[in-house]
């Protein structure tokens, strides 16, 4: 594993959301592979560069090296590659986990608020004494509806930070990628 932060060798900004930002970063670490991969090759792309070396000759100077270990071009983008698998999978991984908070903290509750609906309808067909449950359902239905869109607000706002920070992430690799491409 490289001796530098895995988040030092991306450029992420600093308005995405820290904690999407971690669990990708934390997801890359874990799925690390042995060797010299893209992670290395990119540890040593960056050292160069902050020798004030271009990105062309940051690629090139680190290739050469790394092609005296029997690292190829392939090899790289093969291994770049399998890290966008790795955000891929935290994706999905989200996704699900997003969906399962959407179920408990909104649909859930619009289901509840649609009971409570019938509820009313049901109790205006009651006798007069009701009224005072009639009231209380009625209290509820505004309650839930406002929880309900407050959660949904938030679930929105986590995923689309979410979002942000892997398009940022997934970007920087097609851009390592690019460059390898055209400068290996």
């Amino acid at each position: 594993m490289p001796t530098v932060n895995i988040k030092d060798l991306f450029s992420v900004s600093d308005e995405l959301n820290t904690k999407s930002v971690n669990a990708l970063m934390r997801a890359i670490k874990e799925g690390a592979t042995d060797g010299f991969d893209y992670l290395r090759f990119k540890t040593s792309v960056k050292n160069m560069g902050d020798m004030d070396m271009g990105d062309m000759q940051s690629y090139k100077s680190v290739f050469a090296t790394a092609q005296t270990i029997g690292v190829t071009k392939d090899k790289l983008v093969k291994s770049a590659n399998y890290y966008k698998t790795i955000l891929r999978k935290e994706l999905e991984k989200f996704g699900t986990a997003l969906q399962k908070q959407y179920k408990q903290r909104v649909t859930d509750k619009q289901e509840q608020a649609k009971s409570f609906e019938k509820k009313i309808k049901d109790t205006k067909l009651k006798i007069a004494k009701l009224q005072k449950e009639l009231d209380a359902y009625e209290t509820n239905i505004g309650t839930l509806n406002k929880m309900a869109e407050k959660e949904n607000m938030k679930i929105t706002a986590t995923r689309e930070q979410f979002l942000s920070a892997h398009n940022e992430l997934k970007n920087s690799i097609e851009q390592d990628i690019k460059l390898m491409q055209d400068y290996l």
